[in-house]
């Protein structure tokens, strides 16, 4: 694998080198994203927070709010994100006023789509006042949603506003309210704050009861009471975009909550839950005349605690997950060239303790680590100067863990293999289109490298998925 990475990171430079300078062009469809960022990342973590019935898993899930592991991942589904997931200059673009329809859509089983779509509307009441729509379809390995939220928006003087938000969502219990204010300054920046009170009508709807859904009788039986307010707050603060210098960071926090959850069926089921949620995103991007390279960072952490008396178990155990990722990205626009590089390294931590484990997802202590290279290296081609690019990628993921601990995770919970490959890695061939500026489609397929050829795999396969992406600017 040495050799194998400084041959292609050669390979790389020497590319660059040949590039010349010269006319700045568009990146990936997107026009001239001067600077790039990892703010998806909370984008994506404020909905699995706002929209916790339809994140992966029932009341009892307790391994994190993020869903790092699921029965429905496997050992390439981390690579498979990678490749079908929007560029950090793509990002950046998009969040600069993402007004319009954004979705991209890969295979990650042979089955079964990872689809990620947000529908983004404005509408101007008045010179002050705007009503905003956003809508999120999520159909993959860690949720499945259709999250609608209004806002009202209210510019007041010299770049300040206030905003009221509302989810709305099948479940009543899970509805939320937000407030939010925003600063916009071209020279300084634009910051944003939001506090969420979550699931405002949970205590009522649970006391009030709810009529029992046919198609989810066990699951409609439990429920739960908050014993103090669930509270969310969330922020984002950056630099002006047309800075040389552009950093991005954004985080959340969810102050300790309590829980209570009861069986309707028996009056004697009683267990309390202490849980809390915090993330810091952060990136750097240094932009140059026709290159751009930056530095990027994300860590989060949810611990729970439960404890019951003795039903549904007697005892207490606590889990936590963390999750920490670091890494670079680079990306040029030259003439007909763009070359574009990123590379992270990721640490997942799961641990459980106590004494007794009845209830959790993992019957038995736990201590798993789980380390991982992620890498995406790959050249864009605009051919003539034509509405047409070709982006040909090398992808490669390098994990490793306690092979004992994750057996347990295995045995107990997920049946999912990840132990087969320790080193996966894949060619990746796009196609993009961009009729029009505001307009982009992109689709593309993999060619597995190693094959998945490993002892208890039956049949080697080289198609390694596809993936498409598509976006309307308004």
């Amino acid at each position: 694998m040495d050799s194998l990475n400084k041959f292609i990171g050669l390979a790389f430079l020497v590319l660059i080198s040949l590039c010349s300078p010269t006319q700045l062009i568009a990146q990936y469809g997107f026009s001239n994203p001067a600077h790039g960022t990892t703010y998806d990342w909370s984008f994506e973590n404020r909905l699995q927070i706002l929209d916790r019935s339809h994140a992966y898993g029932t009341y009892f899930y307790d391994r994190g709010y993020g869903r790092v592991i699921t029965p429905l991942l496997n050992g390439e589904y981390e690579l498979d994100m990678m490749t079908q997931e929007f560029l950090p200059g793509d990002q950046f673009a998009w969040h600069q006023n993402p007004n319009g329809v954004r979705t991209r859509a890969g295979s990650y089983r042979k089955t079964r789509l990872a689809v990620y779509s947000e529908v983004h509307t404005n509408s101007k009441f008045s010179e002050v006042s705007h009503v905003n729509t956003h809508m999120y379809l999520q159909q993959n390995a860690r949720a499945t949603r259709a999250l609608f939220e209004i806002e009202y928006l209210h510019n007041l003087s010299d770049g300040h506003s206030i905003a009221a938000l509302h989810t709305l969502t099948e479940y009543k219990q899970d509805l939320d309210v937000t407030l939010s204010y925003r600063y916009n300054n071209k020279n300084l920046g634009h910051f944003r704050f939001d506090l969420t009170y979550l699931d405002y009508l949970n205590n009522f709807v649970h006391t009030a009861g709810n009529d029992t859904n046919p198609l989810k009788i066990e699951e409609e039986n439990y429920r739960f009471r908050y014993k103090n307010s669930p509270i969310f707050f969330y922020t984002r603060i950056n630099a002006p975009s047309n800075n040389t210098v552009f950093w991005d960071i954004s985080a959340g926090w969810q102050p300790k909550v309590r829980r209570v959850y009861n069986y309707r069926v028996d009056r004697d089921f009683r267990f309390e839950e202490k849980t809390y949620v915090y993330f810091v995103n952060g990136s750097l991007s240094f932009n140059f005349e026709n290159s751009t390279i930056g530095i990027y960072g994300y860590l989060d952490k949810n611990p729970t605690n439960r404890s019951s008396g003795g039903n549904p178990f007697d005892g207490h155990y606590r889990s936590i997950q963390r999750l920490n990722k670091f890494g670079i990205f680079y990306f040029g626009h030259y003439d007909w060239f763009q070359p574009y590089l990123r590379v992270s390294h990721e640490y997942y931590y799961d641990q459980q303790e106590g004494t007794n484990f009845e209830l959790s997802l993992i019957k038995e202590p736990l201590d798993l680590r789980i380390k991982r290279w992620l890498g995406d290296i790959g050249i864009g081609i605009r051919p003539f100067k034509s509405n047409f690019r070709f982006l040909p990628r090398y992808h490669f993921s390098d994990h490793s863990f306690d092979h004992q601990e994750y057996q347990i995770m295995k045995s107990d919970w997920t049946e999912q293999n990840f132990t087969g490959v320790k080193f996966n890695h894949r060619i990746t061939l796009s196609l993009l289109f961009n009729p029009h500026e505001k307009v982009y489609f992109e689709i593309g397929a993999a060619y597995d490298i190693d094959g998945d050829d490993y002892d208890n795999n039956p049949t080697v396969r080289r198609f390694d998925k596809g993936f498409t992406k598509i976006l309307f600017k308004l």
